[in-house]
């Protein structure tokens, strides 16, 4: 994996190359750019995107970038860029230069797939709102510094968890430019297809979605002239064209958006792919964030396994079992859950259009709540399995089940509200001396 480091400051500041070298990942190829060579290489690359977005009128395409733009280091087979958030010693003429005002356009524009942005907030480890290290970044990922010494980050495995910090939706940085090239393809292959068709929800899981869900696909559907739609269904015949035009995660510009479209529906060549790029961001961000966070349409093992212990079948009395079933969705299924009742009821309600989704898109196993939830065969098991079950909770900040309640002195995990729409909103944590855990406002009185 080759890892662009990109600071502000000169060649000798090598905080973030150390934090990345300390996961102790041999797979990881660092290479740096730094001071006056990075601001040459974002002078160069905004300079000539304007060029392009306004007056090209053909685009040439090589490996997935603009030929007709000067290869920047971004485009070096780059998996991953790392970027200082505060770029204010490049000196660049303007507003103040951070992370959050290039993020987009390097995405874009180069063929740099993800971007992870350093000490955007550096006094926030956990956010309890939700649940990442900032939800409001236009990067792909905003992490501290000292997050990028923790392998766990990398590799998602909890047994590489530094003082067992791992919270449950940490991407797995090892994976995320593979993982966002087939995104950009899923999108390119489907421009003007509906997202609901292509990711197969239902009419029936779109009233589990919240309002806040619905709000970008909203915004894209009256893009696409469909404003006479019911009300209640507001949203569910937008296409991945419409979600270019309304969403400013990527691009902010609205002026620069409209110009894409229109070489687009002029035949300019290869533009789709920029497009692409923009919108398996923008996308990627709305279904973790609103479709998988929340727990409504779609829940993943352990928030499951929460609601119906007795899927883990003999072992539901056995702490043991709730984390072998936590490890296990890196496996097959049956996921450490009972295979019968895997068979019978899991397996059909699995979020499985084609593979290649469920793997791109969502990130670990996930089943759609709303069959489970109107099972009645399967929702009789609480009440004929007469078996206790273990009192437990799954602590987000450590991706695992814990007792709920003192153990040997410590204390019991506390639980917390997410800034999330509907009913599972209720998650648990158990704080990790050093962490810093923002606000504490949303820890349950």
């Amino acid at each position: 994996m080759k890892v662009l480091v990109c600071d502000d400051l000169p060649e000798e500041n090598r905080e973030f190359e150390n934090a990345i070298e300390a996961a102790g990942q041999r797979d990881i190829e660092t290479k740096r750019l730094c001071g006056v060579r990075l601001k040459e290489q974002l002078s160069t690359l905004i300079k000539e995107v304007s060029t392009l977005i306004e007056g090209a009128d053909r685009i040439l395409m090589k490996d997935g970038y603009p030929e007709d733009l000067p290869e920047t280091e971004f485009d070096k087979d780059v998996d991953l860029v790392v970027l200082d958030n505060n770029l204010a010693h490049l000196k660049i003429e303007g507003a103040r230069l951070t992370a959050e005002t290039v993020a987009g356009y390097v995405r874009v524009f180069s063929s740099a797939p993800y971007i992870v942005s350093v000490n955007k907030n550096p006094d926030v480890d956990f956010d309890l709102q939700y649940l990442i290290g900032d939800d409001g970044t236009r990067a792909d990922l905003a992490v501290n510094v000292g997050h990028l010494s923790n392998p766990a980050l990398w590799t998602g495995k909890r047994a590489d968890a530094k003082d067992g910090f791992l919270p449950w939706y940490w991407p797995k940085l090892l994976e995320v430019g593979a993982n966002r090239r087939a995104q950009i393809e899923f999108v390119q292959e489907r421009l003007d297809e509906k997202v609901f068709e292509a990711f197969g929800i239902s009419k029936v899981a779109f009233n589990y979605l919240s309002r806040q869900a619905r709000s970008l696909l909203s915004r894209a559907e009256e893009t696409d002239e469909e404003s006479d739609r019911r009300r209640e269904f507001s949203g569910f015949d937008a296409t991945f064209r419409g979600v270019f035009l309304a969403s400013d995660h990527s691009l902010p510009s609205e002026i620069e958006r409209k110009e894409l479209i229109e070489k687009l529906d002029q035949g300019v060549a290869s533009v789709d792919s920029i497009i692409a790029r923009a919108v398996a961001a923008d996308i990627d961000q709305w279904f973790r964030r609103h479709v998988v966070w929340p727990q409504e349409a779609l829940v993943d093992i352990p928030h499951l396994l929460m609601r119906m212990p007795f899927l883990l079948g003999d072992g539901a009395n056995d702490l043991t079992h709730w984390n072998e079933a936590v490890d296990a969705v890196e496996r097959d299924e049956p996921f450490g859950l009972d295979s019968d009742l895997f068979s019978a009821h899991l397996k059909a309600a699995r979020f499985d259009r084609d593979v290649w989704a469920r793997n791109v898109w969502a990130p670990s196993p996930c089943f759609w709540w709303p069959t489970l939830r109107e099972d009645d065969e399967l929702n009789s098991y609480f009440s004929k399995s007469g078996r206790d079950w273990a009192d437990v909770v799954f602590c987000e900040d450590r991706s695992m089940f814990l007792p709920f309640g003192p153990d040997e002195g410590a204390t019991s995990p506390c639980e917390f509200v997410a800034q999330f729409e509907g009913s599972w909103n209720r998650r648990y944590v158990k704080s990790i001396e050093g962490m810093r855990y923002v606000p504490k406002t949303q820890f349950a009185q």
